[in-house]
């Protein structure tokens, strides 16, 4: 049975090779949960400021100035989704009624990867590996990973040790590749 395309995570991955960027990221704990501050950029221009006090409702999103034609072409080609794509993971049962992309959809969403990225990162300051599906994470430094040490009684870097070990090291991979591993399997 051929799986059903998931609309928002392709709009996900549309977001994050378009011209949208996300400056300034601040996160923090709120009064009831995660907060966020930051600034979104349509190439080099700044068009929206993001704020989420944490305080359990809806983040607010200023835009900055006129209309951007290509911008707005961009988010209006973004394929409709359903909130039960959005929450797929979830045991709730979400409604699958189509709607389609907004302004603050888009940078709540381009907000989330920008801290998605961020939370990558640091998981790729320390060894990381893939193995039989599984994320594996060791205390030693990326850097570490050209370092020499004692296997079955030889001398050789880490990386080569993982490597005779079937598991597949991220922080080698480019940086997209090893992110969407970590999305994939994290």
């Amino acid at each position: 049975m051929k799986k059903k395309t998931n609309n928002h995570k392709k709009s996900l991955d549309l977001l994050r090779k378009s011209n949208f960027s996300v400056k300034k990221l601040v996160t923090f704990n709120g009064h009831e949960g995660h907060g966020a501050n930051a600034d979104v950029y349509w190439m080099k221009l700044k068009v929206a400021t993001f704020i989420d006090e944490g305080n359990g409702g809806e983040p607010y999103v200023y835009w900055k100035g006129g209309s951007i034609p290509e911008m707005n072409e961009f988010i209006s080609s973004l394929p409709y989704y359903s909130q039960a794509e959005e929450y797929e993971d979830s045991d709730y049962d979400w409604d699958d009624t189509r709607r389609e992309w907004d302004k603050n959809d888009v940078v709540n969403a381009l907000v989330h990867i920008a801290e998605e990225r961020r939370e990558f990162k640091k998981t790729l300051r320390k060894v990381c590996g893939l193995k039989d599906g599984e994320i594996l994470t060791w205390k030693q430094k990326a850097s570490d990973l050209w370092k020499e040490f004692v296997y079955n009684g030889d001398l050789m870097p880490m990386k080569e040790i993982l490597d005779k070990q079937g598991i597949k090291c991220l922080n080698s991979l480019p940086e997209t590749e090893a992110f969407a591993l970590l999305r994939k399997h994290g």
